[in-house]
């Protein structure tokens, strides 16, 4: 249509910086053209208004509008309707100072899923993360080493809104989210309490990090397969604990996968998104 432009979006190269924001919005954009056949009443509403009140509405108002081809005699008209949509002065996108570059946080949450291959490994993890996608996350998976760039590390962590992982070192890239972002620790079956707690728990609350865990219960953890029903390390891990850090250790943590049952974690999954700023208004 000759008369709206066309906008294209680009994801940025993944080894590079992103270009500094001059501008930050808590809220999410929605970008539309007020051209084409405008002016017509008919295509006001069935070419904007309609399909804006669609898109907008769950937002309840916390949503900036972008608007492209802007005509001030069209917004005037219908301001009474913008302003019930979006409680933020447009911005003008054909007008808009070229060197600004505006930074908005994502409609769609991002999930990132520490991963893991030797121990305390996710079992079922291709379904958590076609779970965590049927969800509406935006899933990335990632396995950091000791010889993984911490660089690229950085700036993959930067940009999740929920991380997720099983207790471990991995975990401790928390330091790379953003302040608001959701972390998510699986505690394996038999670890004391304090080993989360003082690990990653606690500290991420210092760092203005929201927190969930979730307990994997005996029917989850590999070491139903290893031990009888009535071993003390499935009936009484206390008895195991006081043998010491390196008997918890290696029953524990050394020795066991995990397979989280999808509706239980499905829930700590919905609760992770109803954490983030601009999913906390949703009807």
């Amino acid at each position: 249509m000759k008369k709206v432009d066309e906008w294209t979006m680009k994801p940025f190269p993944s080894d590079k910086a992103p270009p500094r924001c001059t501008a930050k919005y808590t809220v999410p954009a929605l970008v539309f053209s007020i051209g084409g056949f405008t002016d017509n009443l008919f295509h006001d509403f069935t070419d904007v208004i309609v399909p804006l009140f669609i898109s907008s509405y769950r937002f309840h108002g916390e949503v900036q509008f972008v608007v492209a081809d802007i005509k001030p005699t069209w917004v005037s008209r219908f301001i009474l309707i913008l302003r019930q949509l979006s409680n933020y002065d447009i911005i003008d996108a054909d007008n808009d100072d070229p060197g600004a570059v505006r930074c908005f946080p994502r409609v769609i949450p991002r999930l990132l899923l520490i991963s893991r291959n030797k121990t305390r490994v996710f079992l079922n993890e291709k379904g958590i993360a076609n779970m965590a996608a049927s969800l509406g996350f935006d899933v990335r998976v990632t396995e950091p080493t000791n010889k993984t760039d911490v660089g690229e590390v950085a700036r993959l962590v930067n940009s999740a809104d929920v991380m997720m992982g099983v207790h471990g070192a991995g975990l401790t890239n928390m330091v790379f989210l953003p302040a608001g972002a959701v972390l998510i620790q699986v505690v394996p079956m038999g670890a004391p309490g304090w080993l989360p707690r003082d690990t990653f728990e606690e500290p991420s609350r210092d760092m203005q990090l929201k927190y969930l865990d979730y307990h994997i219960e005996g029917d989850e953890s590999s070491l139903t397969e290893q031990y009888p029903k009535d071993h003390p390390v499935l009936k009484d891990p206390s008895s195991i604990h006081k043998q010491g850090w390196y008997a918890l250790s290696e029953v524990y943590l050394e020795n066991q996968n995990v397979r989280p049952q999808l509706d239980r974690l499905k829930n700590t999954l919905l609760e992770a998104r109803s954490l983030l700023p601009h999913n906390s208004k949703e009807a």
